[in-house]
């Protein structure tokens, strides 16, 4: 919903085009996504990649798996 009003310049629609009305326009191709998994525990990747982090110390790097398992 838009919240200013289109009004007419010279007998056309201000906004028309870019809301893909009047346009002969290919439509847009979409690509789908692999979604990570919403939690944690859903997710096998997570601790290992965890793990391979450069900036974490090594008590934590292998304290996380144990609170998982």
């Amino acid at each position: 919903m838009d919240l200013r009003p289109h009004l007419p310049i010279h007998g056309h629609g201000t906004m028309m085009a870019a809301k893909g009305q009047g346009v002969d326009a290919a439509p847009v191709k979409l690509i789908a996504l692999d979604l990570d998994p919403a939690t944690v525990v859903d997710d096998e990747s997570f601790l290992p990649l965890i793990g391979k982090e450069k900036n974490l110390p090594d008590f934590l790097k292998e304290g996380l798996p144990k609170l998982y398992h």
